[in-house]
């Protein structure tokens, strides 16, 4: 028999023999503390005291939590009386405990460290910690500093410990950062932390009536159960044409047992918590018929995102490849779904077109990946329009010295669309850059969606070949590191 775990006990206040309960660390330590102290101080336990406890037994209970030793015991030591406070002179490490603080609502602790990080002169990290922890005043606050303090640009934007928050998170300091230089109205109830509030509440709008097509519509010599979408639609399928194409599916058909529910016509339902606007083209990719011809990006991604959940791997190889081509029309959100799925070449291919962006915009699929991946996006894009930048002024210094143009460099972290569409260096710099990444044919309707309008420009587009070509093979031998 295997012998029982050891487990080390915490050091000195946290090991007497008196103590009622043991909380149990992330890493494996024991902490001998007292109900009475938690209770007093936690509103957390001193909620959870109340419950219930098991009749019977001399044992002391053992608490599992999230936090390592070195954080419980900061925050023990905070909360147990008559003993020094402990000093932590690292913001991160204060950012731990803080976080655990409000997690268990010891709000003298967390009025405490509040007080600690306002001494720290370094917003961004303070930042990062009012964002774990989820106060916004404090992130709010710090986000205010840096931006008076800092002329900001992504060399001094983004420090290493961003990568525990999202990439969403790194935009919308961005996006403050931004509007607060440009003297903009900012709401005092700005979140960092969370969506905007419009895309988070939004409901669905009500659709018509789904038509499921054949051969799911109907009971049939073939079909043996019923996939069941979240909305309530039947599928009819042969339950061994699906465990063929999918072991997932296939456990989770054999653990459907013959007393589960069943159709009014007698069949198995297997219930899916996807929609069936998703399921039937994902079936109609498993199964031996023509494929569906889905242009929607956002589909698309459902699509391709839940056959990889499946593990079914014709219907991911067919709508990947239908995806890859799709990547042009949202290629920022398609730049993250590729780094959270660890797919190197689409992120490449997808950070490319999304230089081209005219403007810079919150998209929901910031939320699923760190900032790390957003910054790398940021200074790629940097390098490429410096690259387009050189490549003009010397086409401005050769052919149109004579021209009264603006040689401003457009460094700027974020463009708006208002800029792109008022600003002729602005337009100048978004119309050469894409003059190199399209075909002939197509330069003239890319003046028209940058609102180009003056007469260098026509004459820059008719040269591309020559310069707007250069600028972009300039871009292309840029490497881009997801």
């Amino acid at each position: 028999m295997a012998s029982p775990t050891e487990y080390k006990v915490a050091g000195d206040p946290f090991n007497k023999p008196n103590a009622d309960v043991i909380l149990r660390s992330l890493d494996g330590v024991h902490f001998y503390v007292h109900w009475v102290v938690l209770g007093l101080t936690s509103g957390f336990f001193e909620d959870m005291e109340k419950m219930p406890q098991p009749a019977g037994g001399s044992e002391r209970a053992i608490i599992p939590v999230q936090e390592d030793s070195a954080t419980l015991d900061a925050l023990l030591r905070f909360m147990y009386p008559g003993g020094d406070k402990p000093a932590i002179d690292d913001i991160m490490r204060i950012g731990d405990v803080l976080c655990a603080a409000v997690k268990y609502q010891v709000d003298d602790v967390v009025k405490y460290l509040k007080r600690q990080l306002s001494l720290f002169d370094d917003p961004l990290r303070v930042f990062i910690v009012g964002c774990l922890a989820d106060l916004e005043d404090v992130a709010y606050q710090a986000a205010i500093e840096w931006c008076q303090e800092n002329a900001f640009d992504l060399e001094d934007t983004y420090v290493p410990e961003m990568t525990v928050l999202p990439s969403a998170t790194y935009f919308r300091l961005l996006h403050f950062c931004d509007a607060l230089n440009r003297g903009g109205e900012i709401s005092e109830n700005y979140s960092f932390t969370r969506p905007p509030s419009v895309l988070a509440s939004s409901a669905p709008e009500p659709t018509a009536t789904f038509t499921v097509t054949s051969p799911f519509n109907r009971p049939s010599a073939h079909a043996n159960i019923i996939i069941r979408s979240n909305d309530k639609v039947d599928f009819y399928v042969n339950e061994g044409i699906l465990a063929l194409a999918s072991s997932k599916l296939e456990s989770l058909l054999h653990d459907a047992p013959d007393s589960s529910p069943r159709s009014h016509d007698g069949y198995r339902v297997l219930a899916l918590p996807e929609d069936a606007n998703i399921l039937l083209p994902l079936l109609q990719l498993t199964y031996p018929v023509v494929s569906p011809h889905i242009r929607d990006w956002e589909l698309l991604t459902h699509v391709l995102l839940t056959a990889y959940k499946y593990e079914l791997v014709r219907a991911a190889e067919l709508a990947k490849r239908a995806w890859v081509k799709e990547i042009p029309t949202e290629p920022l959100r398609s730049y993250f779904i590729a780094v959270q799925q660890g797919w190197k070449e689409e992120a490449k291919r997808a950070a490319r077109h999304a230089v081209l962006l005219p403007a810079d915009e919150y998209c929901p699929e910031m939320e699923l990946v760190p900032a790390s991946c957003y910054d790398r996006f940021l200074r790629y894009r940097q390098k490429c329009r410096r690259n387009v930048i050189s490549a003009r002024r010397a086409f401005m210094d050769d052919v149109y010295l004579h021209a009264a143009v603006d040689q401003q460099e457009v460094y700027d972290t974020f463009w708006h669309a208002h800029d792109v569409s008022t600003m002729f260096h602005y337009s100048l710099h978004a119309t050469w850059a894409r003059a190199g990444a399209t075909s002939p044919g197509q330069l003239m309707s890319c003046l028209h969606t940058w609102n180009g309008r003056h007469g260098d420009i026509l004459e820059l587009i008719h040269n591309y070949d020559k310069y707007g070509g250069q600028a972009m093979d300039a871009v292309d031998q840029l490497a881009f590191e997801v």
